[in-house]
C-alpha cells in the first residue's frame, strides 16, 4: 500500500445543504460536519465566502497535522469570474481549489478523468470535462432555468393548482396532494410557500410523481416536459462533444429513478449513463486527492466509507 500521511478536507455545497469532511490520506474519516446551504445565487458572494471559511476553519482547528489539500465544490461558482476561489486562496489558509460543483459529480464515479455527470436536485446541469477542459450546459441558476429540476417541479405543480383554483386549468390530483402536504388549502398558504423559497417549491416536486402514477393527466404532462428538458442539456452537450459516459445523480434521480430513465431514453443510445452510488462529496474527497498527489484506490474508499457511513 502506497504510504501516505497528511489532511485533507473536502467541501460539497449546496443549495440548500452543505457537507464537508476532514479525513486522512489514508482514508480515515476524523470529522464530518453539515450546515445550511452555500450558493453565491441565494446567498450572496460576501455570505457564501464567508461561511465557506467559517467551515474550512472549524475543520482546519481539529486537524491533527497540517491540511495538505483542501477541495470545495460551489454551486454557481463559474459566475463570478474566479473571485470566489481567489477570495478562498488568499483567506483560508491552506492550501485550496474550488470550483463549480457539479464537476466533482464526475470524480465521485469516474475518478479524476474524463466524463460528464448531470445533477437533478433541487437544481440541474450537465457538467462536462474533456482532456482537462471543462464546461457546462444549463445550470444558469433557478430563476432563469434550472430546467427539469425539483424546483421547476414543484413550481410546474403548484402552478397546476392555483390554475385548477382560478378555473383556467384542469382539475388534477395535484391540488388534492398539495393540500394534504400544507395541511390545508394550498392557496391559503402561498405566504409561506413563498417565504421559503426555492427548497420550498422543490419540495412539492414528489407530487408530481405521485399523481403521474396515479394516471394524473396534468402531473404526466408535467413528468415528460421536464424529462425532455433534461435530455435537451444532454444533447446539447453532446453535440459539443461527444459524450461517452454519463454519470447521473442528485436526489430527484436518486428517489424517483423512473425519471431517470423516462431522459436516457430520449438522449443518444451511444452513451452510457451511470447512476451514481455515492454521495457527491465523495467527488470532492476525489479531487482533493488528486491535489495532493494520491488517487484513491479501494483501500481508501473502503476506509473512507466506513466511517463515513457510521457518522
Amino acid at each position: 500500500m502506497e504510504n501516505k500521511s497528511g489532511c485533507l478536507i473536502a467541501v460539497d455545497a449546496g443549495g440548500t445543504k452543505t457537507e464537508a469532511v476532514l479525513f486522512t490520506a489514508e482514508g480515515k474519516l476524523l470529522r464530518r460536519l453539515r450546515t445550511g446551504g452555500i450558493n453565491p445565487f441565494v446567498c450572496s458572494f460576501d455570505a457564501a465566502c464567508s461561511d465557506c471559511l467559517e467551515l474550512l476553519g472549524k475543520l482546519r482547528a481539529e486537524a491533527p497535522s497540517p491540511i495538505i489539500a483542501a477541495y470545495a465544490g460551489i454551486p454557481a461558482l463559474q459566475y463570478f469570474g474566479g473571485r470566489i476561489e481567489e477570495h478562498l486562496k488568499a483567506h483560508a489558509g491552506m492550501p485550496i481549489r474550488a470550483e463549480a460543483d457539479g464537476f466533482m459529480l464526475i470524480s465521485a464515479m469516474l475518478g479524476h478523468n474524463d466524463g460528464a455527470a448531470i445533477v437533478c436536485g433541487t437544481g440541474s446541469g450537465v457538467y462536462i470535462r474533456d482532456d482537462e477542459r471543462q464546461y457546462e450546459v444549463g445550470g444558469w441558476g433557478y430563476i432563469l432555468d434550472g430546467c427539469g429540476s425539483g424546483f421547476v417541479l414543484g413550481r410546474r405543480a403548484l402552478r397546476a393548482v392555483v390554475r385548477e383554483a382560478d378555473g383556467r386549468g384542469e382539475k388534477t390530483l395535484l391540488t388534492e396532494l398539495a393540500d394534504a402536504q400544507v395541511g390545508g388549502v394550498t392557496t391559503d398558504h402561498l405566504p409561506e410557500i413563498y417565504a421559503g423559497g426555492r427548497a420550498c417549491f422543490a419540495s412539492f416536486a414528489h407530487i408530481v410523481f405521485e399523481a403521474r402514477k396515479a394516471g394524473d393527466a396534468v402531473a404526466s404532462q408535467i413528468f415528460d416536459d421536464c424529462a425532455a428538458d433534461l435530455a435537451e442539456m444532454v444533447q446539447t452537450a453532446h453535440r459539443l462533444g461527444a459524450l461517452k459516459t454519463l454519470v447521473l445523480n442528485g436526489g430527484i434521480f436518486r428517489h424517483f429513478p423512473e425519471y431517470a430513465e423516462a431522459m436516457c431514453r430520449m438522449i443518444p443510445q451511444e452513451i452510457h449513463c451511470v447512476m451514481s452510488d455515492v454521495p457527491p462529496l465523495y467527488g470532492a474527497v476525489v479531487e482533493a486527492m488528486h491535489d495532493a498527489g494520491y488517487t484513491c484506490d479501494e483501500g481508501f474508499r473502503e476506509r473512507f466509507f466506513e466511517g463515513y457511513n457510521a457518522e
